[in-house]
């Protein structure tokens, strides 16, 4: 029986092949290490030195903090939220807002507070009144419903 030798020429294009297959594998090496690298440099920017997950406090999201967040910015400018004694608390408030990761952060809590008092500015706008007496004089109520003598 007649034994085959392979020729030559294809044995030298396997060799080119497995070569080509070789430098790609060590190209994916490097890209895959490089990626990796990456992923954790990002990963490690929101965990502090303690371990745990630094998020945003005013909105609850891990992918920033409060210093980086736009709508904590907008509430600033438009006087809603201010600074009292370095914590954040509502303008027209005394009592200082509480932190509340996991359900959605301080926003959450400005957001229920705006929607409740929203409704009682509406209704008490709804039932000022003026009053004229005899004497000449006038008593309004005002938005809020306070009397106001003119």
């Amino acid at each position: 029986m007649p034994t085959v030798q392979p020729s030559t020429s294809l044995s030298k294009k396997v060799d080119m092949d497995m070569e080509e297959i070789i430098r790609g594998m060590r190209d994916l090496q490097i890209k895959l290490a490089r990626l990796e690298e990456n992923t954790s440099t990002n990963n490690s920017k929101n965990v502090s030195k303690q371990g745990y997950v630094q998020r945003c406090i005013w909105c609850d999201d891990a992918s920033h903090t409060r210093k980086d967040c736009n709508e904590f910015n907008n509430m600033i400018r438009q006087g809603i939220i201010c600074w009292k004694d370095g914590k954040i608390a509502l303008k027209n408030r005394e009592d200082l807002l509480q932190i509340n990761f996991g359900k959605g952060g301080m926003r959450a809590l400005v957001q229920d507070y705006l929607k409740e008092h929203e409704t009682v500015a509406r209704e008490s706008a709804c039932y000022g009144a003026r009053v004229d007496d005899e004497i000449g004089g006038s008593t309004e109520t005002s938005d809020e419903g306070v009397l106001l003598l003119k």
